[in-house]
């Protein structure tokens, strides 16, 4: 069996303990120090996110669904499906979502149930110590829409219970649009998440040996 097709069978690790020998991080959690999203309103509403101190849960159960691999044009394209993912940790928030104003800051609690992500990359060959390695750029995601997203935020409007509650049961019930709204915040926690496995793998095992059957002239 090719290296390839044995990434069709590849799961995270069912251990919470990550990698040494590949310097893969603890994967569930997932710490995240701090991850900051500005949008200009091309959304038809303007937001600015800044996520501290996040801890992601889920991750270990990813499955990858397919893998396309075209080393001609050095791109590579996966699919993964987790199950459950839950984001937890402390927010700022200001701005406008779904159309209504929304401020505050606290903790914040986004579970997505079943999503389904493609994972879009291109990369160079790099040569080091007598080897090649792969270095990865222009790192995208897309997302088919999950088949739940429930968000749990709390301090909204300087503490206001009322206007919080509202806010919190507007945004659950319109989930799918609120899941597109925040959607690039919710990519950027998964891609960092993403590209640290692959970066670091990358970083390690020499190209010839995780495409040995395809060796460029």
């Amino acid at each position: 069996m090719t290296s390839v097709e044995q990434l069709k069978y590849y799961r995270f690790p069912k251990k919470d303990l990550g990698d040494r020998k590949y310097k893969i991080p603890v994967l569930d959690p997932f710490d995240i120090k701090e991850v900051k999203i500005i949008e200009d309103g091309s959304r038809a509403s303007g937001i600015s996110i800044t996520l501290k101190d996040a801890k992601v849960y889920g991750i270990k159960d990813t499955q990858l669904k397919n893998a396309k691999i075209n080393l001609d044009q050095n791109h590579n394209e996966f699919e993964v499906l987790t199950p459950k993912v839950q984001i937890v940790g402390q927010y700022e928030t200001s701005g406008r979502i779904l159309l209504l104003p929304i401020t505050g800051n606290g903790n914040v609690t986004l579970t997505i149930e079943n999503i389904y992500l493609t994972y879009h990359e291109h990369w160079q060959l790099v040569p080091k110590d007598g080897e090649r390695y792969l270095v990865r750029d222009n790192i995208t995601l897309t997302s088919k829409t999950p088949t739940g997203f429930h968000i749990d935020i709390t301090n909204l409007f300087n503490g206001n219970k009322l206007l919080g509650d509202q806010m919190n049961a507007f945004l659950n019930e319109n989930w799918k649009d609120a899941f597109n709204e925040l959607s690039p915040t919710i990519f950027k926690v998964i891609s960092e998440i993403v590209s640290s496995v692959l970066v670091r793998i990358s970083s390690i095992v020499p190209y010839d040996k995780i495409f040995p059957e395809n060796l460029p002239s």
